[in-house]
């Protein structure tokens, strides 16, 4: 992917992708979805296409026509296809959405909530490689700001190529059930937007973090916390404290405003602040709050997103109502513009919390 520098005082800086982003965002199919389900089922596998057709009774073209063009399969294929991955295709009324952890009068077994665009990887819709691919589902993508290390021994002399936006490194391959989603979620059918699994509606798997000897933590699950004891203190907190990594790769950290709804964490800012150019280059964060003794600890992704008034808007505008003795009361418009109004969301991937550390010490992985 081509990047034009822009010159500034102290050397060239490179725009973000945050426009495109969002933009792949507003466009994503229903078939999309269908192939993004599928990858991510081969993510968790950590399985290669071929690997996961076979694993599936299916050829390799066959796999690839799911991921690539689900448009063009009989709907009976592709609902056979989702069998078992964590997703499943549902039919929603549009502009109609259930409030947070509401459910239909007769619900189905199995039934999950929504999967939003923005609950996709990045690289998933707009990462590619040299030759405008997308990368295998099993590798680990990652954007870089430098090229790595493989690029320059091979590259770094011929201004005729292109330095790379993206790298790739295998993933461990584990067949393990466990790594599959506990929750089925579903792709809405008739509407350019995925519905989120979150962790309303998801529990994370619960474990003993691993620390050295010496700790105290105890060896057994008794004492454990839930996350119902630990997603309230989430919610209502007033002051949040979010670290991110410079492209130097030093760590910042600020103290910020936001909610934690839906299993996931929103604030906004200016796009020029430091955090937000981190984040840009490297998504990777962390989430405190601010005791030292009962301790919420996040580390997820953030990302650019919006929000549009008459749906999310209005559930993250009366959410922001705990700051308004504070002066700040956004809108339900506040983020429905093109670029978001600054509004960004944490997914989280792991949490570790205590309340009285050792022995309630306990690890959340999402």
């Amino acid at each position: 992917m081509r990047r034009i520098p822009s010159a500034r005082r102290g050397g060239p800086t490179w725009p973000t992708l945050a426009a495109e982003l969002l933009r792949a965002r507003d466009e994503l199919t229903v078939a999309q979805g269908v192939g993004l389900a599928l990858r991510a089922d081969r993510r968790a596998l950590g399985a290669s296409q071929r690997a996961y057709a076979e694993r599936r009774g299916w050829s390799k073209t066959h796999q690839h026509r799911l991921e690539a063009d689900a448009a063009s399969l009989r709907l009976g294929q592709v609902i056979d296809a989702l069998q078992g991955t964590g997703y499943e295709l549902a039919i929603a009324r549009e502009g109609e959405e259930l409030p947070v952890g509401t459910r239909p009068e007769t619900p189905r077994a199995g039934l999950g909530r929504r999967v939003w665009p923005v609950d996709w990887r990045d690289h998933e819709l707009i990462g590619h490689d040299r030759g405008g691919r997308r990368f295998p589902a099993d590798r680990e993508v990652r954007r870089v700001s430098s090229p790595p290390s493989w690029w320059l021994w091979r590259h770094a002399t011929d201004i005729r190529v292109q330095k790379p936006a993206w790298t790739a490194a295998p993933l461990p391959t584990v067949w393990s059930e466990e790594l599959r989603s506990e929750v089925t979620t579903r792709v809405a059918v008739g509407s350019a937007t995925v519905e989120d699994m979150d962790t309303t509606a998801a529990t994370p798997r619960v474990d003993r973090p691993r620390l050295p000897d010496g700790y105290g933590i105890p060896e057994t699950a008794e004492g454990q916390l839930l996350w119902s004891d630990v997603e309230p203190r989430l919610v209502q907190a007033m002051h949040y404290w979010i670290t991110s990594v410079r492209p130097d790769g030093t760590p910042h950290s600020v103290p910020r405003w936001g909610v934690w709804l839906d299993g996931r964490f929103w604030y906004d800012g200016a796009p020029t602040t430091r955090h937000t150019r981190n984040v840009e280059q490297n998504p990777a964060v962390t989430l405190t709050l601010e005791s030292g003794t009962e301790v919420v600890i996040v580390e997820g992704e953030s990302l650019a997103t919006r929000a549009d008034a008459d749906s999310l808007g209005a559930r993250l505008s009366a959410a922001f109502g705990k700051y308004a003795d504070s002066g700040y009361a956004p809108g339900p418009d506040s983020w429905s513009g093109a670029d978001g109004g600054g509004l960004r969301v944490i997914t989280p991937r792991r949490a570790m919390a205590w309340f009285a550390f050792p022995t309630d010490c306990t690890r959340f992985r999402f």
